[in-house]
């Protein structure tokens, strides 16, 4: 088997399989963190959105890790919500003082309605 884009893929998730090969997709949400702080030093907050995909909690979990590095500079809060309109309302709300850090939102829980279009009636 041959896999690609497995986010925080680990040997230790290989243990007992062979014949598995593939690309991991690690981001470095620390330096991702400490970049936007250093090109944003007057940020106090860090508002993150993220899904709650496998993906998605898998980055909430590394962020929530790294959360002590960040005492004292910056407050890190999760958007909890998964309805992008209730997102964007609190968007809306964050004060000047705030970053987003968008991670993953690949999905909204309400449905979205598409509009059927025939091509040939």
């Amino acid at each position: 088997m041959v896999f690609s884009g497995v986010n925080y893929f680990t040997e230790r998730d290989l243990a007992g399989k062979t014949l598995f090969t593939g690309v991991s997709e690690t981001a470095d949400l620390q330096e991702s963190l400490e970049l936007a702080l250093r090109l944003h030093p007057s940020v106090k907050r860090i508002f993150v959105i993220n899904d709650h995909g496998i993906s998605g909690r898998k980055v909430k979990d590394e962020i929530e890790r790294l959360t002590p590095l960040f005492h004292g500079r910056a407050q890190i809060e999760f958007e909890d919500n998964t309805d992008l309109k209730h997102i964007l309302k609190d968007v809306e709300t964050l004060p000047p003082d705030t970053l987003i850090f968008y991670t993953f939102f690949y999905g909204d829980r309400q449905p979205q309605r598409m509009k059927t279009v025939t091509a040939f009636p």
